[in-house]
């Protein structure tokens, strides 16, 4: 389906088996490579482990939408879920990766991305899905977008921040420790020193090659996360999938400190171009007094700057503990638009009030 706005030109592709069409895929990859707004959580890889983990779960349609405009191409991967009836049948589109990824901006090639272009595409967007989907839907949310250009126009709202590090000061990974403030790195030399007593340290870093190997460390890494954030939704099979899909290809990265040879802590993240994300991080937790939370930290600071990468990101979130890693914030904002249909209405008006009053019954 296509339809011409004053600037805009959109498509939309409402096939799965579109979407996965190999010609279809390698187009979308260079995008991302053309592309100067590209993250790793609208990457091939990462949305086919989000869709094979929720098709099962969800109804869950494609709406990948498709702009064209001056020479550039926007790419922004929608979903069509039809809620259960527990959420009174609502149809709620939303980007790919929708509550477990952080980022959904879309993917601008050719040029694009910023000024008027990017703001002409926000406005032009909900008019071509209010008349375009033929499904129809009763709400429209995208969070997750660092896009200068959004936030201008009905609808916006700030939707928290990203803590970041420009990397790019350092030329070796020793140089990283010295920068950070004095109190952090006195801990840090300190409990380097208390690992050296309780056996020493080794970094374990997984290869693309070995996912085998990750997918047998993954049930010990997520009770570990479960402990320590019991309330964090986990789907079913969702990190089996990311591993499977993300490690071969780079774009995940799987990581372990051990401590006198028993393993103290994990993380589980992605990197992209030059930019590494800290996304799922846990530890052991009889090492607790030994800081391995922070060793680990260290550990991955120093290996981005190994692989010459210049964006240390944090992702959504201002904890506390950020603040000492991170040198800057990005502010992420959040549209939502309501479809105006009486069914509509009904459905949404039953979501937000009667739903939350049941709940607290």
């Amino acid at each position: 389906m296509s339809q011409t706005t004053p600037s805009w030109k959109f498509e939309c592709i409402t096939s799965w088996d579109e979407v996965w069409r190999p010609s279809f895929v390698e187009q979308w990859l260079r995008w991302l490579d053309e592309s100067p707004t590209g993250h790793v959580f609208f990457h091939p890889a990462l949305v086919r482990a989000w869709v094979e983990t929720y098709q099962p779960l969800r109804d869950v349609r494609p709406l990948f939408l498709i702009g064209e405009c001056d020479g550039t191409t926007a790419f922004l991967p929608l979903v069509l879920w039809r809620r259960n009836w527990k959420n009174a049948w609502q149809r709620l589109l939303v980007p790919v990766g929708y509550s477990d990824f952080d980022y959904h901006d879309p993917i601008f090639a050719g040029g694009g991305g910023s000024g008027n272009v990017a703001v002409d595409f926000w406005n032009a967007v909900p008019e071509y899905l209010q008349s375009t989907v033929r499904q129809g839907f009763d709400q429209l949310v995208i969070d997750g977008v660092r896009s200068p250009a959004a936030g201008q126009g009905l609808g916006w709202t700030e939707d928290g921040a990203c803590p970041w590090s420009d990397l790019t000061p350092f030329k070796l990974p020793e140089d990283f420790l010295p920068s950070l403030k004095k109190s952090l790195r006195g801990d840090l030399r300190r409990q380097q020193r208390r690992i050296e007593e309780a056996g020493g340290l080794a970094t374990i870093t997984y290869g693309t090659h070995q996912t085998a190997e990750v997918l047998l460390e993954l049930p010990a890494f997520l009770d570990a996360h479960s402990r320590r954030w019991p309330n964090a939704y986990k789907a079913p099979h969702f990190h089996e999938n990311l591993v499977r899909h993300g490690l071969p290809v780079g774009v995940l990265s799987f990581c372990m400190i051990r401590i006198g040879g028993e393993v103290a802590a994990w993380h589980l993240g992605f990197s992209f171009c030059k930019r590494v994300y800290l996304y799922m991080p846990a530890m052991v937790e009889q090492f607790a007094n030994l800081s391995p939370g922070k060793i680990l930290m260290l550990r991955l600071y120093e290996h981005a700057i190994a692989e010459g990468k210049e964006v240390f990101d944090h992702l959504r979130g201002a904890e506390e503990y950020k603040e000492d890693w991170s040198t800057a914030s990005q502010a992420l904002w959040r549209f939502e638009m309501r479809a105006l249909g009486a069914a509509s209405s009904i459905r949404n008006s039953l979501v937000s009030r009667v739903k939350p009053m049941l709940v607290r019954r």
